[in-house]
């Protein structure tokens, strides 16, 4: 009888553990989302890689970026309130890690053309990459200074 247990374990433990590692999502990390310290105030360029260790970058398969607000609901939420870029890799043999704001690469279109970024505004991007890696919203905002020029680009 203890045997026949033992078999009956051995064989159904890892179809168990098989099924709760697939519908558990073995998804990779999401991507981790910069924007690069060199680029323009009013034209950020994000780059996308494989995690905050900053070691590898990734091939951009899209890019969304939404005008966002804090939810009326809760505090801790945002609300997309409006798309105001989008591109679509049309060439995935040549995809690029980071994009600057309002530019096409070649190898990408414009599927909502860039609309100039207002300062004091909240904006979320996303990035989704190739080999299954999509990123979690980075959000980012151009605060004005004491003078009303734009002075700064906070990202959280």
């Amino acid at each position: 009888m203890k045997n026949r247990i033992g078999v009956i374990i051995a064989v159904v433990s890892p179809l168990i553990i098989s099924y709760c590692l697939v519908s558990g999502g073995c998804q990779p990390a999401p991507g981790y989302i910069t924007v690069d310290s060199r680029s323009g105030l009013m034209q950020p360029t994000f780059c996308l890689y494989r995690d905050a260790s900053l070691q590898e970058r990734l091939g951009i398969r899209m890019i969304v970026v939404w005008k966002v607000q804090r939810s009326t609901e809760f505090d801790s939420h945002w609300d997309r309130t409006e798309q105001v870029w989008s591109l679509d890799c049309i060439q995935p043999t040549s995809p690029v890690s980071c994009l600057t704001y309002g530019e096409v690469p070649r190898g990408y279109q414009a599927d909502v053309k860039a609309v100039p970024l207002e300062p004091e505004q909240f904006y979320s991007v996303w990035l989704p990459g190739f080999r299954g890696v999509d990123s979690e919203d980075r959000y980012f905002i151009i605060r004005l200074g004491d003078n009303g020029i734009p002075e700064r680009l906070e990202s959280h």
